[in-house]
């Protein structure tokens, strides 16, 4: 939390020293624009999802909401598959849930470098704190159960790694669909922070696209109990890229 803490005051700090300065209009500039509406595609060293930013032009800055939602992979998990059965189902052996976190949060856009022609790009810098609430989708697979009257029958289990049964591999025929265990979902909350530079290109102001690369926390009290063999983290750093498409007005 400290370091969460900290990275966030330091480009509070860059963001008032640095890009808090009036820019002037020009013909293809967007602060005459009031608001904008943007969502598109969230791709993270960790995982994958989307986002979605709401903007209102302020004198100097553009104070944005967002909304992230993900899928978010622990950096050892890999996917395997049970060798000893036909058509067996690939799973992450160990995982207990799925982790999705959901950012609720606010923060400010500053401009560095407009356009100039309409064919041009912008260039801006922003920086997004709020809450994380990570829902826990717990893991069901599907367990081979031998019985000498009438052999193998496949049952679909929610993953206990305490169960002998579970934790024996050849036991298990594989995962299951996303859908299960969404009834059964958990939730825990942290909080976020991202920082990140965007760029800008369309020929019409009113409607564009940006492509915004940056550095992204999620920091939670407890760690998530994704994994059962598997060390757990309370803090998650990833680097992301987002591809959005916006209207203006």
């Amino acid at each position: 939390m400290k370091l969460l803490a900290s990275l966030i005051f330091l480009f509070f700090i860059l963001s008032i020293n640095v890009f808090s300065q009036e820019n002037a209009i020009n013909e293809y500039t967007s602060i005459r624009y009031d608001k904008s509406f943007q969502g598109g595609i969230l791709k993270l060293s960790n995982g994958l999802g989307f986002s979605v930013q709401y903007k209102v032009q302020r004198k100097s800055s553009i104070f944005l909401f967002n909304l992230d939602i993900y899928n978010l992979k622990h950096p050892k998990e890999s996917r395997v598959v049970n060798p000893i059965e036909d058509a067996a189902l690939p799973y992450v052996y160990g995982k207990i849930f799925s982790a999705i976190p959901v950012h609720f949060g606010f923060g400010n856009e500053f401009l560095i470098a407009d356009k100039e022609v309409p064919n041009g790009i912008r260039i801006g810098f922003l920086y997004n704190i709020g809450i994380d609430m990570a829902l826990l989708k717990p893991q069901y697979l599907w367990i081979n159960y031998y019985y000498p009257e009438i052999g193998k029958i496949q049952r679909l289990e929610r993953y206990d790694p305490e169960n002998p049964i579970h934790a024996n591999q050849n036991n298990i025929f594989g995962g299951s669909s996303f859908y299960h265990g969404l009834s059964s979902m958990e939730s825990v909350f942290g909080t976020f922070a991202k920082v990140a530079f965007n760029f800008e290109w369309n020929k019409e102001e009113y409607s564009y696209k940006t492509l915004e690369t940056g550095v992204l926390i999620d920091a939670f009290p407890e760690p998530l109990p994704i994994f059962g063999f598997i060390q757990n983290s309370k803090i998650f750093l990833n680097i992301y890229l987002a591809l959005n498409f916006g209207k203006r007005w």
